[in-house]
């Protein structure tokens, strides 16, 4: 199915999810992502997602780094979340079940660590220094139904990620992450 998906166009791409039972018509509307970003992320190799076929259906399986984003702020304990995405096309997407700040695709030619800073970067438009803490928590793989994509059952591959925040990269009133697409906002709350 990788190969197979790697040499699709768009219609191809459509036609073999309608064949798979995939209503392709919720692409697009309401929180889900467009068919095109779908094809886009599965069909580009540095995306770092693929999609398998068996006798299950489909599976999109998809390497992530989930980074909880800290700062002591003159004692006070401070967590950054990711609360809401703004698309282009007026759609709005709310995140208060999001525990990482940041969730970020691993890209297949890139190392976790590098994944990390990357994500940080931009996400928060923050590039880490030798002198901040980023530790290591532990790994998880969790599979459910993908929010972005309807009808498509997705394995998570997690590496979860603490990062201490210096205060020459604290922002007070969050963050906004500017993308072609959408928007996303970053806020602080107590932890």
């Amino acid at each position: 199915m990788i190969w197979e998906v790697l040499m699709m166009d768009l219609a191809q791409f459509e036609e073999m999810l309608v064949g798979s039972g995939i209503d392709v018509s919720l692409f697009g509307r309401g929180e889900a992502k467009t068919l095109d970003k779908f094809f886009q992320e599965v069909s580009d190799p540095t995306e770092g997602a693929m999609l398998l076929q068996d006798e299950n259906g489909l599976l999109r399986v998809v390497n992530l780094v989930n980074i909880h984003v800290m700062y002591n702020n003159r004692g006070q304990l401070l967590k950054l979340r990711e609360v809401l995405q703004v698309f282009n096309d007026g759609r709005h997407r709310s995140r208060p079940d999001r525990q990482a700040a940041i969730s970020e695709k691993c890209h297949s030619d890139e190392t976790i660590m590098s994944s990390v800073q990357r994500a940080i970067e931009e996400e928060l438009g923050v590039k880490i220094t030798q002198h901040e803490s980023v530790l290591e928590l532990g790994r998880n793989i969790v599979t459910k139904k993908s929010q972005s994509y309807p009808g498509i059952l997705s394995e998570y591959r997690i590496e979860y990620f603490l990062y201490i925040m210096r205060e020459e990269n604290f922002s007070p009133e969050g963050y906004v992450e500017v993308q072609k697409d959408k928007k996303t906002y970053f806020s602080w709350e107590r932890a």
